[in-house]
């Protein structure tokens, strides 16, 4: 996830206390999937946290127990129109590994070629 606005407070636990609610409530709530903590295998802040006044957002990778959540919330996105302007900005991408960016272009690639022949 992208532009998910860093907390004020200095405190790290404090941080990925509001952090985790926000996204807990976004799934919940605005996306109307059912995920608890438990639900989620691993929560991080990718990037070094910037200084207080340069502090710019760091992306959050999650990482679900189980695939079938991942692919509710990614079906569920277009809720995201309607909400309130703090989740409007939040972006949602899958995590590729290189070689799966490569593929994925190559399809795309193959794709727009079969559809300009037809």
């Amino acid at each position: 996830m992208y532009k998910v606005q860093e907390p004020r407070t200095t405190n790290q636990e404090e941080r990925w206390r509001e952090v985790r609610e926000l996204c807990l409530e976004l799934f919940n709530k605005i996306l109307r999937v059912p995920i608890k903590e438990e639900d989620v295998k691993k929560f991080v802040r990718l990037g070094k946290m910037n200084s207080v006044q340069e502090r710019k957002p760091r992306p959050v990778l999650i990482q679900f127990r189980d695939r079938v959540l991942k692919n509710m919330i990614m079906e569920s996105l277009g809720k995201l129109k309607d909400a309130d302007e703090i989740f409007k900005k939040i972006i949602f991408t899958h995590v590729m590994t290189m070689e799966d960016r490569e593929e994925y272009k190559r399809l795309v690639n193959e794709a727009k070629a079969k559809q300009g022949d037809d």
